[in-house]
């Protein structure tokens, strides 16, 4: 995949991820602590939107016409696999929901960002592994809710 289409494939996915965490701040609005959490990650998640849209752009107005180890159909499954959960549990326990979106951020999304560090430009590698660790901190961020809910 071109890196261009891979950075518009992977502005879907954080968007997302954005919706989802949306989703369960209002699902868990009595409960402070996950509504708290929940409301921070998609804020994150949408910031790491826009910034890998600019980094799109970027590639775009440059024509960088470099091949990326990353394939459509496993983003495309992400984003199913979230609506999918949203459709099949309207009122999930929190455990589900935390267990969930851990492992979307340490599953596919996490690879898909591995593979495009592995092979990018030196110019995008920089701003890849900032995005492998701001995935990482969002799993630790889930990690540290669950803990405090004694959940998992």
């Amino acid at each position: 995949m071109l890196v261009v289409d891979a950075l518009a494939a992977l502005v879907e996915v954080e968007q997302a991820m954005a919706v989802y965490y949306r989703w369960l701040a209002e699902v868990f609005e009595g409960d402070p602590d996950a509504r708290a959490c929940f409301r921070e990650l998609a804020d994150q998640e949408q910031s790491h939107a826009t910034q890998i849209s600019l980094q799109h752009r970027m590639v775009r107005s440059a024509k960088l016409t470099d091949e990326v180890e990353l394939e459509r159909a496993k983003i495309e499954a992400v984003r199913t696999s979230i609506a999918r959960f949203r459709e099949q549990n309207p009122e999930p326990p929190l455990s589900h929901a935390v267990l969930f979106a851990a492992r979307l951020e340490s599953g596919e999304i996490e690879q898909a960002y591995r593979n495009l560090l592995n092979t990018s430009s030196p110019q995008l590698a920089g701003f890849v592994k900032g995005m492998i660790r701001a995935d990482e901190k969002h799993a630790e961020k889930l990690r540290e809710l669950m803990a405090k809910k004694k959940v998992g």
